[in-house]
């Protein structure tokens, strides 16, 4: 069992269901290496930053398809763009939504590193290319997840911080406020590397 504000690791998208236990904070779906995608992602994360953002629904995941002339064209982009439906699919399946929210950030790197408390229900997060999404547990979490929405890094990782990652492709997902008093506390790593990544959250 996970301890409260704790990280469960699954193996299948029916087991994020698990962010939905009381002590569950981040439920971390493992997925095999699916080296076209992982090479295409690096270079598609290759260039100018930008973020874009569409609205799939119940009635249209393929919507996602607005994002093609963003990223270079090739197969592995096709299974991209159907795997970011699906894993809208989820998550609407997972918050009983009919609309999500899905953006497509590329970035070349970042210096924001101040801890959020996730203040969606639930979101989902998937790096595809570069370094991946981090979270406290442990006792840095149980200091600040009660807290504000943002703060900065240095106390959270003074003495006993526990910061956890996920390999590229895995999908994590964050439970929030609306769903917690202990949401999960997250961050965007501070990184130079290329970083290609789509965050997914219900709208009402």
């Amino acid at each position: 069992m996970a301890a409260p504000g704790g990280a469960v690791h699954v193996r299948d998208a029916l087991g994020l269901a698990k962010i939905h236990l009381p002590r569950v904070s981040v439920a971390v779906l493992t997925r095999p290496d699916r080296p076209a995608m992982r090479r295409w992602a690096e270079r598609a994360a290759k260039g100018s930053t930008f973020a874009s953002e569409v609205v799939c629904s119940l009635e249209d995941f393929d919507a996602v398809d607005a994002f093609a002339p963003l990223l270079p064209p090739d197969d592995a982009r096709d299974a991209f763009l159907g795997d970011v439906a699906y894993l809208a699919e989820v998550l609407l399946a997972l918050t009983d939504a009919r609309r999500a929210s899905v953006r497509l950030v590329r970035s070349c790197g970042s210096h924001f590193t101040r801890w959020t408390r996730e203040p969606a229900s639930v979101r989902l997060v998937c790096t595809y290319a570069g370094p991946t999404c981090e979270w406290l547990e442990g006792p840095a979490w149980g200091r600040h997840a009660p807290g504000g929405r943002t703060f900065d890094g240095a106390d959270a990782l003074r003495g006993d911080g526990d910061v956890r990652s996920c390999e590229p492709l895995d999908v994590v997902a964050f439970k929030g406020r609306p769903f917690t008093a202990s949401p999960a506390v997250h961050r965007v790593p501070a990184a130079r590397r290329p970083r290609l990544v789509v965050s997914f959250q219900p709208l009402v």
